[in-house]
């Protein structure tokens, strides 16, 4: 007989898609958020966020965050905007047990993203960051970066040229925070 203990539930990865991670699924409404999913959260904290000024096309509209956590620890978040009919569009995890289909996760040095084959560089704005098919993104911090991967961020804005960043473009020990999924 085997017996299931607490900390073996705390330890299960769980394989984010552009579907969405365990309970949470891409398209889902709003009022069918699991209030636990084991495994993965015991717990949820939702907040209304107010937005920012709603002339600048930039700012966050209204809406309601969801934050997930399995004990103490923050796993993931979600923002639900009235006008995407209540429902689940875009996830932020934060947690290492949420893993990508190519091995990435919160946690994972920078190596082994710049590695990959078949990663989209894109800057938009103050962000920049990677995408992995199509839709799973990975932004970045320039505190990441080193004289020469600044200089490649610097270069989209002055000769708009497409970035290409290499394992030197990063400061050594740099790692991934967050990785997010999205629906458009």
């Amino acid at each position: 007989m085997m017996w299931c203990t607490m900390a073996d539930a705390q330890e299960k990865t769980f394989t984010l898609t552009r579907q969405g991670v365990g309970c949470i699924q891409m398209g889902m409404k709003e009022t069918d958020i699991p209030a636990l999913c084991e495994g993965l959260y015991n717990r949820v904290e939702k907040k209304f966020i107010s937005g920012g000024d709603p002339n600048d096309f930039q700012a966050d509209p209204p809406h309601d965050q969801y934050i997930f956590y399995q004990g103490k620890v923050k796993v993931m978040e979600i923002n639900i905007v009235q006008e995407d009919e209540g429902c689940v569009h875009y996830i932020t995890v934060y947690s290492p047990r949420i893993v990508t289909e190519q091995g990435l996760h919160p946690g994972s040095p920078l190596e082994d993203l710049v590695n990959l084959s078949d990663v989209e560089w894109q800057i938009e704005g103050e962000y920049y960051g990677a995408v992995l098919d199509g839709c799973i993104a990975i932004e970045l911090k320039s505190k990441y970066l080193t004289p020469s991967g600044l200089n490649k961020y610097e270069d989209v804005f002055v000769n708009e040229k497409e970035p290409k960043f290499f394992l030197h473009d990063f400061k050594p020990g740099s790692k991934i925070e967050e990785i997010s999924v999205y629906q458009e």
